[in-house]
């Protein structure tokens, strides 16, 4: 990246950049244990980063954890070193203020899945007959990959023509190709990154309002209202050229185009079997709300205990379940969406209500792990004693790279105690030593040094060989031994002069 003296991306901005992100919750990611010693040294930090900005910076590759998805795939998040996230976020606030921001809340995604339905009447409320809509079809799709595969020159581009600082354009392309290493892709995850892709899809969503279809997007989501089966065949082609255009792709599994009829039962979960069926607009509006609830009602609680009911454990043997029991091996993207509401709830309300199908559920349906462990660690806390899980998920489930993160994560958060036979010690030491240059050997390196498990001289080694993302974890735990007295002042002192992140996060240990 080449040097950057804007005001725009002075030191205030910089340490309003590292107090947001310092704020964000990465939902796939554990939390990151470090930001508060960033905190409190806010302005030095903030100070390192813009002599970097003046003079030029290579900033680092950005390490990548396969995140998993419903199925067999994943979803690559960037870890991304604290200073490179600020500076990301310092650049994407100047470029994209506030006011054109686009809304990535569940109640946005609601709005956004509803909107279809409002159109297709021209009002928001009243008794309407359903054949009255306008619409014979809707097409649902969204983009294969969107930002593993966003061009920079054609960010760029886009960029440009919107009439923003061409200085800070050139400076995001710059920091995003030292990011990826390659001229296309920008991390997901990240709200920065939300704002950016919003003005590379609205290039895609551009193309089909010329050719005359009702759009609507939530960033690579994408909803065409057509009023003939042809014409939603003839949006499917619009939406294609559109994204080879841009480098990108359609999502074939994701792609159809559903009748309107069907398309209103799926959104309302409404049974519609009356052809002259008459719908009020603003139930359809409470119904659709209502899958993203936000509080934490009584008739909430008694949903998630019911669909955490349906689940069955394919090897548990249960000659008496239901009929019409969940099997974990062949649940339906709805199904699964369910189990997520559900432990959402049971989350924040401290339910142990799915203690019992938490093995299974980490076994079978891995792309819920995140939403398992933040669940054990909220019950955890409420005294219940969840170190059978752990055991289990260390010694019975195959668990990929982020999972591991999760779980080295978890035996911290939940204050599992840790012995140097324990089952779970064992198990973490093996993280540093398979790979140490990862997520889960950062995390694992973190947790150990909380019981003492850990020697100076082994993070220390480590500290120099990995990745700069995951060095603040090592910083991290090279502060907890000296909290506990196993490293002394002076080995503190020497690793806190190697670098500006070791200053912030050694700064009151060394």
């Amino acid at each position: 990246m080449e040097p950057l003296d804007s005001s725009d991306v002075d030191v205030g901005h910089l340490i309003a950049a590292l107090e947001a992100e310092a704020a964000f919750e990465r939902a796939l990611l554990p939390p990151e244990p470090w930001w508060s010693s960033l905190l409190d040294d806010k302005q030095s930090f903030a100070e390192s980063i813009h002599r970097k900005l003046l003079r030029g910076a290579h900033w680092p590759l950005s390490a990548v954890v396969d995140a998993r998805k419903p199925g067999h795939g994943t979803r690559p998040v960037a870890v991304m070193s604290p200073d490179v996230r600020v500076l990301y976020r310092a650049i994407a606030s100047a470029l994209v203020p506030e006011a054109e921001r686009p809304d990535r809340s569940m109640e946005g995604y609601a709005e956004f899945v509803l909107m279809p339905i409002r159109a297709a009447f021209d009002l928001d409320t009243g008794l309407r007959p359903l054949d009255d809509a306008k619409y014979s079809h809707i097409l649902v799709t969204d983009v294969t990959a969107f930002f593993q595969y966003i061009d920079h020159e054609l960010l760029r581009e886009e960029l440009d023509l919107a009439a923003k600082d061409i200085i800070l354009v050139d400076a995001l392309i710059g920091l995003l190709g030292d990011m990826q290493g390659r001229s296309f892709g920008i991390p997901q995850r990240s709200s920065p990154s939300d704002w950016i892709a919003d003005a590379y899809a609205a290039r895609i969503e551009r193309w089909a309002v010329r050719e005359g279809f009702d759009v609507w997007r939530y960033s690579d989501d994408f909803r065409i209202g057509c009023l003939s089966y042809p014409e939603a065949l003839r949006a499917i082609e619009t939406l294609s050229r559109a994204t080879r255009d841009c480098g990108l792709t359609l999502n074939e599994q994701k792609t159809a185009t559903p009748s309107f009829r069907t398309y209103f039962r799926r959104t309302a979960d409404a049974a519609l079997d009356d052809v002259a069926a008459e719908v009020d607009l603003s139930d359809v509006e409470a119904i659709v709300s209502s899958e993203y609830p936000s509080g934490d009602d009584d008739q909430a609680l008694d949903d998630a205990k019911n669909t955490i009911d349906l689940v069955l454990d394919p090897e548990g043997g249960d000659g008496s379940a239901a009929e019409d029991a969940w099997d974990l091996r062949e649940l339906a993207p709805e199904q699964h969406a369910a189990i997520r509401r559900a432990l959402r709830t049971l989350t924040r309300n401290g339910d142990s209500s799915a203690m019992s199908k938490l093995d299974p559920l980490l076994k079978y349906q891995p792309a819920l792990t995140h939403s398992i462990v933040a669940y054990v660690e909220a019950i955890a806390r409420d005294g219940e004693h969840v170190k059978p899980f752990f055991d289990a998920a260390v010694t019975k489930v195959s668990l990929n790279e982020w999972q591991r993160a999760w779980v080295a994560y978890g035996l911290r958060a939940c204050a599992i105690p840790l012995n140097r036979r324990s089952v779970s010690t064992q198990w973490l030491l093996s993280q540093l030593t398979t790979r140490p240059d990862s997520l889960p050997a950062a995390e694992a390196a973190v947790t150990l040094s909380t019981a003492g498990l850990v020697s100076f001289r082994t993070l220390e080694n480590l500290l120099h060989s990995v990745n700069a993302d995951f060095t603040p974890w090592y910083l991290y735990a090279i502060a907890n031994l000296r909290l506990l007295g196993a490293a002394s002042a002076q080995q503190v002192a020497a690793i806190r002069q190697g670098s500006s992140i070791a200053k912030s996060i050694l700064r009151e240990v060394s």
